[in-house]
């Protein structure tokens, strides 16, 4: 739960007054998930892990 002055932690959403756990759909077409929860194929990985 949140008390209004932070955000949810990676994986949580805000839901009403509280955090709850985030559910992602399936990558697919041989995609991969990235911490934020994103699907990202080879050519975004090589991008995203150049800007981490």
């Amino acid at each position: 739960a949140s008390d209004g002055q932070c955000p949810c932690t990676l994986g949580y959403a805000q839901k009403a007054e509280a955090c709850v756990l985030k559910v992602y759909e399936i990558c697919k077409d041989g995609r991969a998930r990235n911490q934020r929860g994103e699907c990202l194929d080879h050519k975004q990985w090589k991008q995203y892990c150049s800007q981490q």
